[in-house]
């Protein structure tokens, strides 16, 4: 007697409007059963849905039971979703519709874009009801989505599955292509893309046969073939992603590389796990804002948000497999060990790449150790400095084994043409001789810029510069370390003086004695805002000669002074304020180049910021939703009054600004940027070296 062999089920999971229609009617039409109860054509999809009317009804109900819609991109908890004895009423339904919907077809296609996140529930009652499952992930250019589902909006009767915001569509995009290719690891599976389903099926459904033995693919001579050939009309694809926008087309062509490669190869599967923990942490940072927006409405600029970080936090993961592995040494060599750019550009790395399984140390350019210590790294990373003739014993200490060196940047003291046209304003304050001296080491500088493997730089702009000399330039910018947002939020709490006096404060926090000439373009906008506003203080914290500024000196019974403290207690004194500065020279290269932290750090304590409109900062503040950019220095003063007149501006701004500045500038930022960089660098030696 034979044993009966156990029912199959093709499971279809691929996001809403990425072709799991146009996959579902071909697998059916290859020798799979359908529902019972399909969902009829709409205007929508003339052709039709092939899924079961009754069971998306149910996924939709089991969704809001969540606190959550079909177009809903936030996490659902997944142990509520295999509590058995919770849902035992939602399981009994589920598997009544199942029988009621396929009966017992020995071979069927089941398909929902909603089980991309309720697999869970449905794998189990798949599994009690003895069914073997195979799953076909169904992948489509996410920016063809997003165009198809704003489509929508043009009809009002479509409105309810409209998103008219693509951003928007996007997350939902990467949360049912990650889930589902999470949750089905552990089945056999491919992945068929639908632009090439509908361009070749034949070359795109190549493995079906393979993961489902009872399907074949009919030769050119069968019926089927032409019925086919007659449904997958390359016509099916109203959208493409030549007519749809090309924002972050590289990282999302990355995820769905990875995607199709998880299938086979665990280091893609490990970068989709470090995307998946990013994406989760990004959509509930940013759950508080986006609550906020209307469904329906036309753009997120917080999902725009969410996409660009991942896209920068993730950078392509081609060649991930040449990628080194192991325990990784690397070395740090700081010049200036009592900077806070040491701090910012040595200690927080070093931090962060230790947690992600780095042997990791820093030296001082003078230690004794320093060159026995390169014998044993696999990379070098000198921060600013020392440059000429120490720089050159390092260089030729790395190149003796091989170590790549790189070099990191913070500032522009490396282009001394922009140094003697007067834009570093800091050599008007100094003697001939430092003057020289600065000069001198831009020079050395740029040699070891050009000598080096790879530049890490704090600024796009900086990056950029950095790349006319160097050979690649990364952006890793200054990011928080866990110790100063837990001291943020501390000082978040802590009551400010003005709740106390009523009096208003302004602060401006220098923290080397090189910003005269940037604070220059705002002190006659502060002292007029002093003048016409009794109540108001000036809070000027570390280095700044304020008789320099006669303007403010009329004013100075209502300037508090604070003196220059380190960065563990920079916190505090910025807690005083209730509106922070940030000037610039705009249009200067040396200020266009620095970084954002002079907003960032306030940020981080929820202090709403009025910037100058450098290049960083226009890319870091989202005007009149973080903070306020002022593009010429005549905008400052009424900017000044208006957020000064405004509480309800002020609160918004800064809570904006920190939900952001926590999300984008956190230490997973510096873990991720740091590892993936020196790893490529590492591994890019490496290539070289075995030639």
């Amino acid at each position: 007697m034979n044993k009966q062999m156990p029912r199959k089920a093709l499971i279809v999971l691929g996001m809403h409007r990425s072709g799991t229609s146009a996959l579902t009617r071909a697998l059916n039409l290859l020798g799979t059963a359908l529902p019972a109860d399909l969902m009829p054509p709409h205007e929508d999809n003339r052709p039709g849905y092939w899924e079961s009317r009754q069971i998306a009804r149910f996924n939709n109900r089991l969704l809001e039971s969540a606190g959550h819609r079909w177009d809903s991109d936030a996490s659902l908890n997944v142990e509520w979703l295999c509590d058995e004895a919770a849902l035992a009423g939602d399981y009994e339904e589920a598997r009544a519709l199942l029988a009621g919907e396929f009966g017992e077809a020995p071979l069927f296609v089941f398909k929902d874009p909603r089980l991309c996140r309720l697999f869970p529930f449905w794998e189990k009652v798949l599994a009690n009801e003895g069914i073997d499952m195979r799953v076909v992930l169904c992948l489509r250019d996410p920016r063809e989505v997003a165009a198809s589902l704003a489509a929508r909006f043009d009809n009002p009767s479509l409105h309810p599955a409209a998103i008219p915001a693509h951003s928007r569509t996007n997350l939902l995009w990467i949360r049912h292509v990650l889930e589902a290719e999470r949750s089905t690891r552990h089945l056999p599976r491919i992945a068929v893309d639908y632009a090439d389903l509908v361009s070749d099926w034949r070359t795109a459904l190549q493995e079906l046969p393979s993961l489902c033995p009872g399907l074949t693919l009919p030769s050119h001579a069968d019926p089927k073939s032409r019925e086919m050939d007659f449904f997958l009309d390359p016509n099916l694809r109203r959208q493409s992603s030549e007519r749809a926008s090309k924002e972050s087309a590289d990282f999302f062509a990355s995820v769905t590389d990875a995607v199709k490669f998880s299938v086979s190869f665990e280091p893609h599967r490990n970068w989709l796990d470090k995307l998946t923990a990013d994406f989760e942490r990004l959509v509930a940072g940013y759950a508080p804002l986006r609550a906020k927006l209307d469904r329906l409405c036309p753009r997120d600029i917080w999902a725009e948000r969410i996409v660009q970080e991942l896209k920068t936090l993730h950078p392509s993961p081609i060649s991930i497999e040449s990628l080194p592995v192991g325990t990784q040494r690397a070395l740090f060599v700081s010049r200036t060990p009592e900077s806070r750019a040491h701090t910012y550009r040595v200690v927080h790395p070093i931090e962060e790449l230790s947690k992600a399984g780095w042997n990791v140390q820093w030296l001082t350019a003078t230690d004794s150790a320093l060159t026995a210590s390169i014998r044993q790294a696999d990379v070098v990373v000198v921060s600013r400095g020392p440059w000429g003739e120490k720089f050159c014993e390092i260089r030729a200490a790395c190149s003796a084994r091989g170590v790549p060196l790189v070099c990191d940047v913070d500032d522009l003291t490396f282009e001394s043409g922009v140094m003697e046209a007067g834009y570093f304003a800091y050599l008007e304050e100094v003697d001939s001789d430092a003057r020289e001296t600065f000069l001198r080491e831009a020079v050395e500088f740029r040699s070891a810029l050009t000598s080096s493997d790879a530049v890490f730089a704090t600024t796009e702009t900086l990056a950029n510069a950095a790349s006319l000399h160097a050979p690649i330039a990364h952006v890793i910018p200054n990011c928080f370390s866990r110790e100063m947002l837990a001291a943020a939020e501390t000082w978040r709490k802590a009551p400010k003086p003005s709740t106390v006096d009523g009096c208003i404060r302004v602060g401006f926090a220098s923290g080397t004695p090189t910003h005269t000439r940037d604070f220059a373009t705002i002190a006659e906008a502060i002292a007029d805002f002093l003048a016409d506003n009794p109540n108001a203080r000036f809070v000027l914290v570390g280095y700044l000669n304020l008789a320099r500024f006669p303007c403010l000196l009329l004013h100075k019974d209502r300037i508090e002074c604070r003196p220059a403290v380190p960065l563990a207690n920079l916190y505090a004194e910025l807690a005083r304020f209730d509106i922070n500065l940030a000037p610039l020279e705009v249009g200067n290269p040396f200020c266009e180049a620095k970084s954002e932290i002079r907003y960032t750090a306030a940020a981080a304590l929820g202090i709403p910021t009025i910037a100058s409109a450098t290049a960083p900062m226009r890319h870091t503040i989202i005007d009149r939703e973080t903070g306020l950019l002022a593009a010429e220095a005549g905008e400052w003063r009424g900017l000044l009054q208006q957020l000064s007149d405004d509480p309800a501006l002020r609160a918004k701004l800064g809570e904006a600004a920190r939900i952001d500045t926590r999300a984008r500038f956190g230490p997973e930022k510096t873990g991720s940027l740091s590892n993936h960089f020196l790893s490529l660098v590492v591994g890019n030696k490496s290539d070289v070296s075995t030639f």
